[in-house]
């Protein structure tokens, strides 16, 4: 599809793919790989919904966490 790619343009496999995916999504950050082209528009977005989910599901957490102290008194 010419999204893009990834530099340095070793050939990667599944597990360093993932790998990106998951240090992307809990915005850790790029350090070793760097995405190219379109794909830098997509990482940017990817790293977006992690940041959002993290923020939702610690929201979650302090929810019912919240709740059960009120229901202990």
């Amino acid at each position: 599809m010419d999204l893009g790619g990834f530099d340095p343009a070793e050939t990667m496999g599944a597990m360093d793919l993932y790998n990106y995916s998951v240090i992307n999504m809990t915005t850790l950050g790029l350090g070793d790989v760097r995405p190219t082209g379109h794909l830098r528009f997509m990482a940017g977005i990817e790293s977006l919904t992690g940041f959002i989910l993290i923020g939702c599901t610690a929201q979650f957490v302090f929810e019912v966490l919240h709740a059960r102290d009120a229901d202990s008194e």
